[in-house]
């Protein structure tokens, strides 16, 4: 899927192996057309990789309780949606993760065991994004959400969340709804507000509807 390109990272603050989540990404700028269309594209990927559908009522679940606050150990810790959603994928991605590594040859295990130089990080990265795509594509949501997400003003974040979700309320009164969903042979004209909500959605379109109406198809 077509992504805007990334703004700028100016420096990075909090990260260390011990606490991953500490992660706050400092950029020269916070455009709203690259918050929002990152925040769909993030959600969707969550969601998918867990529930293997994408509804409205379940992105909207998700990326409305997204950790807030520079308290990371509260904003990691709550029960909500986003965190139950993100632990489950988290597990079961750790997993993939290390069958892979086990699976790897003698030579490629001793040379990531090391990663004393650019060439073995290079390496070992290399062939986890062809073996494990959806990985990395997991891996950089857990940036988002945790480094960029998390820590943005009330202000914005309101402003984001409100646009987000003003998207959604739109795309499922479109005309043109079934366009969006995974079954296009729907009859929508029969489906109340509420069924639309729970309705799997074909996710690549509703992206794609996003990107139109932010003027990069």
């Amino acid at each position: 899927m077509k992504r805007f390109p990334e703004p700028r990272v100016r420096r990075t603050e909090g990260y260390d192996d011990d606490d991953p989540i500490g992660l706050r990404i400092i950029r020269e700028e916070l455009p709203l057309h690259w918050l929002l269309s990152e925040l769909l594209f993030h959600t969707v990927m969550l969601c998918a990789d867990v529930y293997e559908k994408v509804s409205a009522r379940i992105l909207l679940d998700a990326a409305l309780s997204a950790p807030r606050g520079a308290n990371r150990k509260a904003a990691m810790e709550a029960d909500t949606f986003f965190n139950r959603t993100y632990g489950v994928s988290y597990d079961k991605n750790e997993v993939i993760l290390g069958e892979f590594l086990d699976n790897a040859s003698e030579e490629e295990k001793a040379a990531w065991e090391r990663m004393d130089s650019v060439e073995d990080a290079d390496s070992y990265l290399i062939a986890r994004n062809k073996r494990l795509p959806h990985y990395g594509v997991l891996l950089e949501g857990g940036n988002f959400f945790i480094g960029d997400y998390r820590h943005l003003s009330k202000e914005l974040r309101a402003v984001t969340n409100f646009a987000f979700s003003g998207f959604l309320f739109h795309a499922l009164n479109s005309p043109h709804f079934a366009s969006l969903c995974k079954d296009k042979s729907l009859n929508a004209s029969t489906m109340t507000f509420e069924q639309k909500l729970d309705t799997d959605l074909d996710h690549e379109a509703l992206y794609n509807r996003l990107m139109i109406q932010l003027g990069h198809a």
